[in-house]
């Protein structure tokens, strides 16, 4: 008999994932796995963009020192999605911070990448791309000494 124990909280990291549907939600449970260094365990939170009726779940990002943000860029309010993404660096400056767009011109994509934005990807596909980047991100000296 195998007794599975819950997953240590020092080692949950929060994905909170603010898209308008939920095709990065879902490509994001997909990937987990390879995208998270062992002893790391992915949380995901799905929620919709956020609006001035409902706000970042802040609940799920301070509760972690280490959380992954993947925001999916809604081009038809971009100024705003911008700022917003500005005040997230600032607030939670521990997260690491994910765009998702498909089209953007190359001066938007310019833009996205000096508000701190780690990576931008088009498709959930391309989750995979960024296990790389992810197990860095995770790294710790004591893991580099292993």
């Amino acid at each position: 008999m195998t007794v599975e124990l819950p997953p240590d909280p020092a080692t949950t990291c929060s994905w909170v994932i603010l898209e308008s549907g939920q095709r990065w939600a879902a490509a994001t449970r997909r990937f987990a796995v390879e995208l998270m260094p062992h002893p790391w365990v992915a949380s995901i939170v799905s929620a919709g963009l956020p609006s001035n009726e409902s706000p970042l779940p802040a609940q799920a990002l301070s509760a972690q020192s280490r959380s992954i943000v993947l925001w999916e860029i809604d081009q038809a309010d971009f100024c705003r999605t911008c700022d917003s993404l500005a005040s997230l660096a600032i607030e939670y400056p521990g997260s690491l911070r994910l765009a998702a767009a498909t089209g953007l011109s190359d001066n938007r994509r310019i833009m996205i990448s000096e508000l701190a934005v780690a990576a931008t990807i088009a498709n959930p596909e391309d989750l995979p791309s960024l296990a790389g980047m992810l197990h860095a991100y995770f790294a710790t000296p004591r893991h580099l000494l292993d």
